[in-house]
This record gives structure tokens, C-alpha cells and sequence, in this order.
């Protein structure tokens, strides 16, 4: 976004559309209608089981006084704005078939959008998997920082990382052809002359990395320590906290690693049309798992989720009799 705000000419340069018509730049896509379901109907999905989850942890009190669900509520609602991203706007394109160059603001600004939103969610990642291991440990000096209210300090982090992102000058953009997001907005598309290497952003691949082995080394390291201590457990309660938070550890993990690492290799190097389309799917996958994994395996959540929705039926059921009442 940098690029359009600040240096529009060199943007116009860049990303220049006014070399073909609109109807000539349709013919360089391929529309791909099953695809383009598939990502609206697995988006609802996501959204579906993710949202209660986030009402869920911000409405009940029991659950708000830890800092642990306030840290997961402001990941799954980043996760959630990437969802409308990268399952609705990348479904209907696939659908219709579009490159770039057939809508450059919307795909533009969007992508840029979409850049911020990953560093975002990688940076908040990282925080919980430390504020989590420094719970587990009981290391009191740190812990304070992340104790009740005070972890909303560390929210404007993620934050400002992700806008600052946004600013990325050389954002992914979607192309029907490539099956993808990728920098360069000419993937793929014979008789359009332009360099590459243009496109190529060294401060994405270097957050990636550096947020592909924190988390990684984070989680294992919460893994490594939920078995380590769980050999004294005499309870089946920790039994079960073991199997949970060790799925959603290696859920994320994997995920995350995933999808950083294919989207490097994809904008570097020739790919067969199936990793394309493995890596949006596990894209998709890295944003709205956690509402899923929450639903199944988080009982806490369940819980209170059913709490809110028998009290809804309640009022429900009160105010359909009061109005009948009040016609009677």
C-alpha cells in the first residue's frame, strides 16, 4: 500500500493494467467454479464455529478474568477478518475467473490487508505460546505481565505490526491462473513482459521465518513440558489438559509453518498447480481451525457456549409470551 499512497507513479509502473482491455485480462484466468465453492462454503464453516467461540469468551465473565481466552478472542477475530479474505473474496474470484488486472484496487488493497493480518496473528501467536509456557512454569516475574487485565497491554503489538505490513509495498494478489496469491501480479501470463525480481519483498520472507521457528520452538517447548510435568499427575483432569492443549499446539504449529513456508517457495520457485491450491487450502485451514479445535476439545467453552444459549432460548421464550399476553 505504500507504493499507491506515497509513489502512485511507480505504483502505476508496477502494477500497470492499461496494456490489455478488460476482457483481455479475463482471458489470461481460469475460472474455477468447484474451487470458489469450496472456499465460500469451508469460509461459513470457519466463521460459524469461530465467532461463538469469540462471543463466548468476551461475554462471560468467568472466562474474560483470564488472560489466556482475552489473548485467544483477539487471535480468533483476526483469524475471522483474514476468513472474509482469503475464502470469500479468493471463492468469488475463482468463480469469475479473475487476475489482478480485472479488479486492481479491490485485490490490491486487499492483499495488502491480508499481509498485515498474517503478521498480526503470527506476532499474537508467539505471545500466547509464551504467555502460556510462563503460566505452566509459574515463573511469577513474568507472569505478572500477562496476568488479568495487564495482557492488553500487549495487544497493540500485533497491532501496529500488522499495520505496519500493510504498508508492505509488494502484497500478494490473487490470480485465478496461478491458483493463488502471489507478488507477482503477472504470474503465469504469456506476452507480458515485466521483471519479476520487482516484486520480490525481503522484510515478508524475513517475519515469516523468524515467526515460523518461534512458534515452533514455543510450542514444542509447551509439548515437551505438559508431558514432563504430567508424570507426577495423579488426575485425569491433566490427562485431558495434556491431550488438548498438545492438539492445538501441533495444530498451529504445523499450520502455521505450513502455510509461511509454502507461500515463500511459491513466489520463488515453479509449482505444480496442486501445491497451489494445497497451500490456500491450508491457508484457510491456519485462520479458521481454531474455532474448530475450540468446539471440539476446549469443554470450557462448550459449557458456557450452551450457558448463552439457554439463557437466549430463555428470553426468547419470554418475550414471545409477553407479546401474546399483551394481545390476549
Amino acid at each position: 500500500m505504500d507504493l499507491f499512497l506515497f509513489h502512485h507513479e511507480e505504483w502505476q509502473r508496477k502494477y500497470n493494467c492499461s496494456m490489455r482491455t478488460n476482457e483481455e485480462w479475463y482471458s489470461y484466468g481460469q475460472p474455477n467454479i468447484p474451487m470458489g465453492v469450496y472456499c465460500i462454503v469451508v469460509g461459513c464453516f470457519f466463521m460459524t464455529c469461530s465467532l461463538p467461540c469469540v462471543f463466548v469468551m468476551i461475554a462471560s465473565k468467568q472466562l474474560r478474568i483470564h488472560s489466556a481466552y482475552k489473548m485467544m478472542a483477539f487471535l480468533t477475530t483476526q483469524q475471522c477478518c483474514s476468513l472474509v479474505i482469503n475464502c470469500f473474496i479468493t471463492g468469488t474470484m475463482f468463480i469469475e475467473g479473475a487476475v489482478y488486472c480485472n479488479h486492481p484496487y479491490l485485490l490490491y488493497f486487499a492483499g495488502a490487508a491480508m499481509f498485515g493480518l498474517w503478521e498480526a496473528q503470527s506476532l499474537t501467536c508467539v505471545l500466547l505460546a509464551f504467555s502460556r509456557l510462563v503460566d505452566f512454569w509459574k515463573i511469577s516475574l513474568i507472569a505478572k505481565l500477562f496476568q488479568g487485565n495487564r495482557v492488553l497491554f500487549w495487544f497493540p503489538f500485533p497491532i501496529l505490526l500488522g499495520l505496519y505490513y500493510i504498508f508492505e509495498p509488494h502484497p500478494a494478489l490473487f490470480n485465478s491462473k496461478a491458483l493463488n496469491w502471489l507478488s507477482d501480479p503477472y504470474r503465469g501470463m504469456t506476452g507480458i513482459p515485466h521483471d519479476r525480481t520487482l516484486y520480490n519483498g525481503t522484510k515478508g520472507i524475513i517475519a515469516n521465518g523468524t515467526f515460523m521457528i518461534t512458534t515452533g520452538v514455543l510450542n514444542v517447548l509447551l509439548i515437551i513440558s505438559i508431558v514432563w510435568k504430567s508424570k507426577d499427575a495423579q488426575t485425569s483432569t491433566l490427562s485431558k489438559l495434556q491431550r488438548c492443549v498438545t492438539i492445538q499446539a501441533l495444530v498451529v504449529c504445523s499450520l502455521e509453518f505450513a502455510t509461511s513456508f509454502t507461500y515463500e517457495y511459491m513466489n520463488f520457485a515453479k509449482v505444480t498447480p496442486a501445491l497451489n491450491l494445497i497451500s490456500i487450502i491450508v491457508y484457510q485451514a491456519s485462520c479458521g481451525i481454531g474455532g474448530v479445535i475450540y468446539l471440539l476439545f476446549n469443554k470450557t467453552i462448550r459449557a458456557h457456549l450452551k450457558k448463552l444459549l439457554k439463557k437466549s432460548n430463555k428470553t426468547t421464550a419470554v418475550y414471545v409470551v409477553t407479546a401474546v399476553n399483551s394481545f390476549t
